[in-house]
């Protein structure tokens, strides 16, 4: 994909972003989104009653973001120490984007958490609704590391791999969010919306900069001035 590309669809998920955040600000403040939410949150309603995947559901939300720190602390210990410096950096920035965006327009947009469906444990869950914490920070670490160690990888089965893994982890952390009840399933999609346009429009900068050849001609710039 050229630059073009990525930052076409950076826009494009940019707008739907922002269109979908307006008709929830307008509409769904404190209700399900008209023909989007409804049907998709009775469905995680009826999957409560499988154990299994209400005791998943519960692990992710109590271990997923500890875990997922724990793998960015070695992730970008590893991304250091290799040649391409501009990794760590690239992952910082659109972990913080993403993130502190995602807590702005919880602010901006002011849903409130969904009351049907919620699993007792979680009837206390704090904070707005729009979009969701969780699957942005999964998002955008899985996509981020996704594109940096897809390069390296020659094997055709092990990208398809990774690219699946990436995909089931970023779908477990939407259920889970759904099954438990703390978000409406717009939320979860306004994240993805968020993230890929995040993404989509700082990896041809992160490609850019990312040459070792231009480092060292700015160092040697700067060392001649």
């Amino acid at each position: 994909m050229n630059n073009k590309r990525w930052y076409l669809c950076g826009i494009t998920s940019l707008f739907l972003f922002t269109v979908l955040a307006l008709v929830i600000k307008r509409q769904a403040l404190e209700s399900p989104l008209p023909f989007v939410d409804p049907k998709l949150q009775a469905f995680a309603g009826h999957l409560q009653s499988n154990d299994f995947l209400l005791k998943l559901s519960t692990l992710i939300d109590h271990s997923l973001v500890p875990l997922s720190l724990v793998s960015l602390l070695a992730g970008l210990m590893f991304l250091f120490f290799t040649r391409e410096k501009m990794a760590p950096v690239w992952l910082g920035l659109v972990l913080t984007l993403c993130s502190t965006g995602a807590n702005v327009f919880k602010v901006i947009v002011g849903r409130v958490r969904p009351e049907a469906y919620r699993v007792p444990e979680f009837l206390r869950e704090q904070g707005m609704s729009f979009p969701s914490g969780h699957v942005t920070f999964i998002a955008a670490l899985v996509g981020c590391l996704f594109l940096i160690l897809l390069p390296k990888i020659n094997s055709a089965f092990l990208k398809v791999f990774l690219a699946l893994s990436a995909l089931v982890l970023i779908l477990l952390t939407m259920l889970s969010r759904l099954l438990l009840g703390v978000h409406y399933p717009s939320d979860t999609v306004g994240s993805l919306l968020w993230v890929t346009a995040v993404i989509s429009l700082t990896y041809p900068l992160f490609l850019k900069f990312n040459q070792p050849w231009q480092w060292r001609e700015l160092f040697s710039k700067i060392k001649n001035t």
